[in-house]
């Protein structure tokens, strides 16, 4: 049997969750893997819907954001993310950067997250229309034990 061609059909859509937050990676970092001067480095790449709608994505370490981002009209975006205990297990300097169509941006923050115990890392979206998409196209997780 061969297939046979629908005429009629017009052009297809799709829904999908709105307003409401989806997790799109879970992953434990290991107690005691970054150290008191290491680092942790998360740094991914995402397709998306090119529309006026808002398109929300952001990265957590145990519920506390390292990242996020919000955009609209763009069709993929980078974000790395550096996580740098401060001489302390349990303070942060946290460095972001995110490039969206050859532009970027960079922001510096502070945390107090215990990473001498297990932790989330977590990458969540957020769409405001259900014809939008987001696709976490690539992520990579680096941690380097410091102490």
């Amino acid at each position: 049997a061969s297939p046979t061609a629908i005429v009629a059909a017009g052009p297809g859509a799709y829904t999908q969750t709105t307003g409401a937050t989806i997790t799109l990676m879970n992953i434990t970092v290991p107690a005691n893997s970054i150290g008191a001067n290491g680092k942790m480095k998360v740094e991914r790449i995402g397709t998306n819907a090119n529309s006026a709608s808002n398109k929300v994505v952001g990265t957590f370490l145990a519920g506390t954001g390292i990242d996020g981002y919000t955009f609209t009209t763009t069709t993929g975006y980078r974000v790395v993310a550096e996580l740098q205990n401060a001489g302390d297990p349990a303070v942060q300097l946290v460095n972001n950067f995110t490039g969206f169509g050859g532009q970027g941006s960079d922001t510096l923050n502070r945390r107090t997250i215990n990473t001498t115990v297990d932790q989330a890392l977590t990458i969540t979206c957020q769409l405001a229309a259900a014809t939008d998409h987001l696709t976490l196209e690539s992520v990579e997780v680096t941690l380097v034990t410091q102490s």
